[in-house]
């Protein structure tokens, strides 16, 4: 993705399982300077029974910070669990988002909305997750397929786009080897 110093919405509207259109969108970081050059690949297990509701509180923490804390190139929220491809990037100090405290980020807040969704306290999340830094060798539009697949392959849809709680970001054919 070349860096052009605007900033890029990226925007969608699908229809839900109800027939009530959501329209979601989430606005890429102004400048690629801020970005670490390291890409995450993240798959956690939130601990309790999904809902439509409780995907929707989830998958709206996974966009919250983007822009802000990370890049993110993709996120999908399954029943059971969800999958993250994103970029930590710089504050305002240098230093990067580090993963503990992105998780942390989108852990804690869709917790504390699912706990006050069902009126209860408690953990909502496993303690541990999945992530694997991506490597030079391998391809983010090839994850980003991967993660995006994962509900046509769960059985849930026939095909990716029909999936509410979906979010891709346009990334070309950039790999993490090219100075992202």
């Amino acid at each position: 993705m070349a860096d052009t110093g605007d900033s890029k919405m990226s925007s969608y509207a699908r229809l839900n399982d109800r027939g009530t259109e959501i329209s979601l969108s989430a606005t890429a970081p102004s400048s690629s300077k801020r970005r670490t050059g390291i890409v995450h690949y993240v798959c956690d297990r939130p601990s309790l029974a999904s809902s439509a509701i409780g995907e929707k509180i989830v998958f709206n923490c996974c966009l919250a910070h983007n822009g802000s804390k990370y890049e993110l190139f993709t996120a999908v929220v399954m029943p059971d669990h969800a999958h993250l491809l994103f970029c930590p990037l710089r504050r305002p100090d240098g230093w990067c988002w580090c993963l503990p405290e992105i998780m942390h980020a989108i852990k804690d807040a869709s917790a504390r909305g699912i706990n006050k969704l069902l009126r209860r306290k408690g953990a909502v999340w496993q303690e541990e997750s999945f992530d694997h830094v991506l490597r030079s060798d391998e391809s983010l539009d090839q994850k980003v397929d991967y993660i995006c697949n994962n509900p046509v392959r769960a059985g849930l849809v026939s095909s990716a786009d029909q999936y509410p709680w979906l979010w891709r970001a346009s990334v070309g054919s950039a790999s993490v080897g090219t100075g992202l």
